[in-house]
């Protein structure tokens, strides 16, 4: 089969280090309007070029991987080159699937991708929907083509957003909360480097139980005892503002991502 990723940015550089090699037995095209990203790509079982029209001819799986705000003028520029039976997927946050099926054809095969960034190593999460053309078989051959890259999840159309908010953004919002904490250590006087070290792991450890034991109340208590280091610490973000300033973050996020879409209406 022929799959073909159009744009070659940060999330199909991802795709293309998350997948196994087994995605490669199938032939590979990458496409960018500039040479430069793709120069970057150098993995000899991948074929490269500027021109989205080669790169979409006779593709058998399309991935839209350009900015929403490009992607209208991408459709209209590929539309007559995408097979009939060819199965889409879009990358784009904010665009529903009604929006881009005006910008395509009649019984386009259509699926909403909304990946994280760690699909590079293999532990991202994908949420994914799909139109009605989209037959029981396709579905189970996407899910299979790339599950090398992370958890696939089924989700309502209108649940998107929240996962947005939760893992696609949610991802760089725990970087910042590492980061903030990193620095924090810094400044009590604790060597950068150190810091980092610590913070990664403990963030690490403290997801890795969470998978084990779901109950993150139960692991607090396990952590904080009566009298202790730990409770002393928790007393300070309990009594924060930090469930409001998370609100705000998700809200901020979610409302974003709808603008997105109303923006880029056609």
């Amino acid at each position: 089969m022929k799959i073909s990723f159009i744009g070659a940015g940060n999330m199909t550089q991802a795709f293309l280090k998350g997948l196994d090699r087994s995605f490669f037995e199938h032939e590979v095209w990458v496409s960018n309007r500039s040479q430069g990203k793709l120069d970057g790509i150098d993995d000899p079982n991948i074929t490269k070029t500027i021109d989205n029209h080669k790169a979409v001819h006779n593709a058998d799986v399309v991935v839209l991987a350009v900015k929403p705000q490009q992607l209208f003028a991408l459709l209209d520029e590929i539309r007559a080159d995408i097979k009939a039976d060819a199965i889409l997927i879009s990358l784009a946050a904010g665009l529903r699937m009604d929006q881009l099926e005006k910008g395509l054809f009649p019984k386009v095969k259509l699926i909403r991708f909304m990946p994280n960034t760690a699909i590079a190593i293999g532990i991202g999460s994908i949420a994914m929907c799909h139109n009605g053309n989209v037959k029981a078989s396709e579905l189970a051959f996407i899910k299979q083509l790339f599950k090398a890259c992370g958890s696939l999840l089924e989700l309502n159309e209108d649940q998107f957003e929240l996962f947005i908010a939760a893992s696609g953004s949610g991802i760089a919002f725990v970087y910042q909360i590492m980061a903030t904490y990193v620095q924090t250590l810094v400044n009590l006087g604790l060597e950068e480097a150190l810091a980092k070290s610590l913070i990664t792991e403990s963030f690490f450890a403290a997801s890795s139980m969470a998978k084990i034991n779901p109950d993150l109340d139960d692991l607090m208590t396990r952590v904080a005892s009566k009298g202790g280091t730990t409770i002393e610490g928790l007393k300070v973000l309990r009594s924060s503002q930090l469930h409001e300033i998370l609100m705000e973050m998700c809200q901020k996020t979610i409302l974003r991502s709808k603008q997105l879409g109303e923006e880029l209406q056609k």
